[in-house]
């Protein structure tokens, strides 16, 4: 244990760069005619990763770099249309140990869509073309989608249908750049009784294409947040899978339960509490499965107390919520209003001992004898200005009895910046 605590001390006097990825496009804000708007912003990156195979005898540690522009154009000639657009110039450097450097540049339209009202008050209004679909919590979905929506608005309620299709993605979230693409539909309903509440359901039918086999799963469930007490924020989110992944049927729960209790003493200190969990599947050949399993959409990227959101299943661990419970704790301080920092201490544990992880961010399978995956404390501190925002995260993994005995822990730096202009 003091080796463990040495290294995460070592590993926090490591210096680092940047470590990025973009989230929303950059808001326009800068008027290029009556009727253009026009933003941008510039991101560089670097990112540092440490025995993600948990394999203390093989060298990997693995660098990342990269820079990013990205640019905004808004277009609304008249009060009932609007077309916007979003573009994207990236490049990035690879560099692992005993190996050569992988370079790319990546030239990319994000955003291209058109929004159409019925009228000044905009009750109804139809969005169509590449397109980005989120929820708060990312727990649902964060991605770009191309496709149609249609949405309805009635004072506290909004009702809303989509048909999108992802470029390239399959069922498991692994074989997301398999390029064989999945179709989308989405009925959804929100009530927001007010601007710090949020109840809604959906149901989420996906298709993955080609051939009978692919899997068909419909996804169904019930989101809600808000300020239950004085200081006192929550969330829950619970889903239900089911459809078919080729000859299985699919029957999967999951949920995720959470509150933050903020104080107002100096420094804003908070203390957070959330549990997460999916079910497993203890008979995998009775043509059952009972894994829950997410969108492959989702991120799972929030906030607690802080300005900055994280990966709040684990910055290194990362997994998507299926055959696992995840019990988190975090304290976070707000120094001032200009930056703010988070501890965050998570424990993992399988719901059936099986030698598989669905996703996660580490290399390696457990053994499928032991539900102790082990636990995880990261550190991130973030910031914003008028103009620009930074991460810095430290995350270190420490792997539980389901990994063979010798293995190390792993580590991640990352700081994350963009200049908006």
């Amino acid at each position: 244990m003091l080796k463990r605590w040495l290294a995460l001390l070592c590993l926090i006097l490591t210096p680092s760069a940047f470590a990025f990825d973009l989230d929303t496009a950059p808001e326009t804000t800068i008027r290029l005619t009556p009727t253009i708007t026009f933003g941008g912003q510039i991101a560089l990156q670097h990112e540092r990763k440490r025995n993600f195979d948990l394999d203390r005898g093989t060298p990997d540690g693995v660098s990342l770099y990269g820079s990013e522009i990205s640019l905004s154009f808004d277009y609304r000639p008249a009060p009932r249309f609007q077309a916007f657009l979003n573009a994207t110039l990236a490049g990035d450097v690879r560099r692992e140990e005993n190996a050569a450097d992988e370079r790319g540049v990546q030239a990319e339209i994000e955003e291209a869509f058109v929004v159409v009202k019925d009228g000044d008050d905009g009750r109804l209004f139809l969005q169509a073309g590449r397109q980005p679909f989120d929820d708060d919590r990312q727990w649902l979905y964060d991605t770009n989608l191309d496709g149609v929506r249609a949405f309805y608005r009635q004072r506290l309620l909004t009702f809303e249908l989509a048909a999108a299709r992802a470029r390239g993605a399959g069922f498991d979230p692994k074989s997301a750049q398999s390029g064989n693409g999945s179709d989308h539909y989405l009925a959804r309903g929100t009530y927001a009784p007010d601007e710090e509440s949020e109840f809604s359901v959906y149901l989420l039918s996906r298709q993955d294409r080609p051939g009978r086999q692919a899997a068909r799963p419909i996804f169904f469930g019930l989101h809600a947040d808000g300020e239950v007490l004085s200081g006192v924020d929550s969330w829950l989110e619970i889903g239900a899978v089911g459809g078919r992944d080729g000859e299985k049927k699919i029957r999967g729960i999951g949920f995720d339960v959470g509150a933050t209790i903020e104080s107002e003493h100096p420094f804003s200190p908070a203390l957070s509490l959330d549990y997460a969990f999916g079910t497993g599947d203890g008979h995998p050949t009775d043509g059952v499965d009972r894994n829950f399993r997410q969108t492959g959409l989702h991120e799972n990227d929030g906030a607690f107390s802080g300005l900055t959101s994280f990966k709040y299943y684990g910055e290194v661990f990362d997994p998507t919520l299926s055959n696992l419970g995840i019990a988190s704790v975090g304290v976070g301080l707000r120094p001032d209003e200009a930056w703010s920092i988070d501890w965050v201490y998570h424990l993992y544990r399988q719901h059936r001992a099986v030698p598989v992880l669905r996703d996660a961010g580490i290399e390696i399978n457990p053994n499928g004898r032991s539900l102790n995956l082990g636990s995880e404390i990261d550190m991130i501190v973030g910031g914003e200005t008028a103009r620009i925002e930074w991460k810095w995260v430290i995350g270190y993994f420490m792997p539980g009895s389901a990994f063979p005995s010798d293995t190390a822990d792993a580590l991640l730096v990352s700081v994350e910046g963009q200049i908006r202009f």
